[in-house]
């Protein structure tokens, strides 16, 4: 199962990750913003190779944060609106997942 926190800055998701980290000792990832065309390529890989795996993971913010965030905060988002679909398929097709907004 994937569980997605997403939300401002200071609603608590960072908070809520690690108390789900301990109760379900699922692996946790919270990226950082890609500093190059590299990073960014490599950031939207990890996420698809995520989804794919069906592996039990957390992720303290991801793609739907990525795609309103960098438009507010850079003029643009380094995830494609089709890239999101591609993401958002993949995972409907190994379980789903969970989305808690903060």
């Amino acid at each position: 199962m994937i569980i997605i926190i997403e939300g401002p800055e200071g609603a608590g998701k960072t908070t809520l990750a690690n108390k789900l980290v301990d109760m379900l000792d699922f692996p946790y990832i919270h990226r950082s913003k890609p500093r190059s065309e590299k990073e960014k390529q490599e950031m939207y890989e990890s996420y698809l190779q995520i989804v794919h795996s069906g592996q039990n993971t957390i992720l303290d913010r991801c793609w739907y944060s990525e795609i309103v965030y960098g438009r507010i905060m850079r003029d643009q988002s380094y995830i494609t609106i089709e890239q999101m679909h591609e993401l958002e398929s993949a995972m409907a097709k190994n379980g789903g997942g969970i989305i808690i907004h903060c």
